[in-house]
């Protein structure tokens, strides 16, 4: 599916992860995917766990420079 086709806003995806805990700690990383672009301009991200008790937190980004940053993007593998 394009981007052009897609009718949702941009969906922020897994594409990999690693972690490790103790019964008092939990460490973790992932690694995101952001598809579609955001549209240019102010846009409200919103993220939710509540597997480890994170409510609904939301925080206004900037749409533009994302895109932006994204232009910089070089293929892993030549």
């Amino acid at each position: 599916m394009t981007a052009a086709a897609w009718q949702g806003p941009p969906m922020l995806i897994e594409v990999g992860s690693g972690s490790t805990s103790t019964d008092r700690l939990y460490q973790g990383d992932r690694q995101l995917w952001l598809w579609p672009l955001p549209p240019p301009g102010p846009f409200e991200f919103v993220v939710e766990w509540q597997g480890v008790g994170i409510a609904t937190t939301a925080t206004t980004l900037d749409g533009s420079a994302i895109a932006q940053a994204a232009e910089q993007a070089r293929p892993y593998w030549p």
